[in-house]
């Protein structure tokens, strides 16, 4: 990462065991197929799994409620067609954001496993908000680190779109959301995600109506699920 202040594991205080390697949901389309970005995060969750430093992996998102496969059940799928074992992989399905991705990560497996080392894995493009997500999530308590997948793939207009608007969202979230929590501060992170008159879920959603990037973004992401859907 280049900005994000997400703590890092640096030798020689890293773990010799990580808790948990926590790969981030981003589309699933109906047939349970991902798309060509979240294919380059399985490949990385698989190469760092096969170092084995980790206990567990946590597959994380819920994609369409009317799809067959939730987004954290097509990367397990794909993940045991790699060679890693059922068993060792937590499925969270119940996120529909990156937000939603560490807070549920958190309340279903990390906390009543007493987990406290975590690597999450994402794509370069994404790393900026997800590593100010994680830190504000995870807090002091713990140790967390962001490991990129490449992003090749993606067309370069795309790619640079994807990058501009990932950074304006980590900043509009550090200034104008996470400045106004604790850290950690897990009945905050509730009311944001469950109480429509939430302040800050309120102004996170005026935000995300208004931003151009956010708007191009949406429309990159669905026109390639799409696409993939049709190729099927």
């Amino acid at each position: 990462m280049n900005r994000s202040s997400a703590k890092k594991f640096e030798s020689p205080n890293d773990p010799i065991r990580i808790d948990a390697l926590i790969i981030l949901g981003g589309g699933v389309d109906k047939h349970g197929q991902v798309p060509t970005w979240i294919d380059a995060r399985i490949a990385k969750t698989e190469e760092e799994w096969n170092t084995g430093k980790y206990s567990k992996i946590i597959a994380t998102g819920k994609g369409r409620a009317d799809f067959a496969h939730t987004e954290a059940e097509a990367m397990a799928n794909q993940l045991v067609v790699r060679g890693v074992h059922r068993a060792a992989i937590l499925i969270e399905p119940l996120s529909t954001s990156t937000i939603e991705n560490a807070y549920f990560s958190r309340v279903l497996d990390v906390d009543p496993l007493h987990m406290h080392s975590l690597r999450v894995v994402t794509n370069e493009f994404h790393s900026e908000r997800a590593g100010a997500i994680f830190q504000h999530v995870f807090h002091s308590d713990y140790f967390v680190d962001i490991v990129t997948s490449d992003d090749s793939g993606i067309a370069v207009d795309d790619l640079e779109l994807l990058k501009a608007a990932d950074i304006e969202q980590a900043d509009f979230l550090r200034n104008h959301i996470f400045n106004r929590m604790l850290p950690g501060d897990m009945e905050a992170l509730h009311n944001f995600t469950y109480d429509p008159t939430n302040p800050l879920a309120a102004k996170w959603v005026e935000y995300k109506a208004m931003s151009q990037t956010y708007a191009a973004v949406s429309e990159i992401m669905t026109k390639s699920i799409i696409a993939q859907e049709q190729r099927f």
